[in-house]
């Protein structure tokens, strides 16, 4: 048993591994390809248009005529048209079908997408571990990653499919029995970039409110400023400001302008205040407030600073 756990860990006991899957899968997906007459018994996998020129068309299922086509479209299976000689006023009539059952068995197909989203992941381990050796870089602490690389990619390709079918991605509403089967072998493949791609379903769904609140910026609040007086006639005055909840964004606004200050945390920010800050200034006191810019933010309390000549 310790022989046979050093094997399946070693360059090439993984080797072999990956490539017995990849045949086994490979055949296994021989074996449960439908046959053709399952393509060729007429059920439509994709919208088909059917355009009946200068005639009227009446739609029967099962000998019964069903003048509602909306309920009729639902199940094309056994759909048959009967034409009927034109009405002078009718020259053109079209008749859209819905896209019909999959041309396989709904289980044989869950196989199926969990067969190649299995080869997929299969083909990337190969890939994988040719590039690490080839390269000096391989490493056994990653043995356990290529043993489940078949399993991860054939689950992930069938939640895929399940996602796919909730109608969560509009681009594949239509998708034919080629293409689910296509994209399953790329979701394999790809794992990381599909796991990354339901994520981001999974935040825009499920994203409360609370989290929400979180990206918001908040209110700054200021407890006291380093200098009580600033002289007009110096060239360079330098503010601290003391407080809570300052952001990398915040402003400080005086003389109804906004300033950029040095962030140096949440609770403290810096400002160098030049001589033409102030010239245009004749009130005997300075009003200062600290801002945060939205999302929400707001503007502070507001101390005042005396000036000086």
């Amino acid at each position: 048993m310790k022989e046979f756990k050093e094997f399946i860990c070693s360059k090439s006991g993984l080797i072999t591994y990956l490539i017995i899957v990849t045949l086994f899968l490979l055949t296994t997906i021989f074996y449960s390809w439908p046959n053709d007459t399952y393509f060729t018994q007429g059920k439509k996998s994709v919208d088909s248009l059917f355009v009946i020129t200068d005639t009227v068309a009446k739609i029967h299922i099962e000998g019964k005529f069903k003048p509602e086509i909306s309920s009729v479209l639902k199940d094309t299976s056994k759909l048959s048209l009967k034409i009927t000689k034109p009405n002078k006023s009718v020259n053109e009539t079209s008749i859209t079908f819905l896209p019909s059952e999959n041309p396989i068995p709904g289980s044989s197909l869950l196989l199926l997408i969990i067969l190649i989203g299995a080869l997929g992941s299969s083909l990337h381990g190969i890939v994988s571990i040719s590039y690490h050796i080839g390269n000096g870089k391989f490493s056994t602490t990653w043995s356990t990653w290529y043993l489940l690389r078949p399993f991860a990619g054939g689950v992930l390709s069938l939640v895929f499919y399940l996602v796919i079918r909730a109608g969560f991605y509009k681009e594949f509403h239509n998708a034919n029995f080629y293409t689910i089967l296509a994209l399953s072998g790329l979701v394999g493949m790809f794992s990381k970039q599909a796991l990354n791609k339901l994520s981001e379903l999974f935040d825009f769904i499920f994203k409360s409110d609370k989290e929400k609140e979180i990206n918001l910026n908040p209110t700054p609040y200021i407890i006291n400023i380093s200098a009580q007086s600033i002289s007009k006639s110096k060239d360079f005055s330098e503010l601290i400001f003391n407080g809570s909840d300052f952001i990398v964004d915040s402003q400080v606004r005086f003389n109804n302008k906004d300033y950029k200050p040095e962030f140096v945390s949440s609770k403290q920010l810096k400002l160098i205040i030049k001589k033409d800050d102030l010239m245009n200034i004749n009130l005997p006191t300075l009003r200062i407030a600290v801002f945060n810019p939205p999302p929400e933010g707001g503007l502070s309390n507001q101390i005042d600073v005396t000036l000086t000549p």
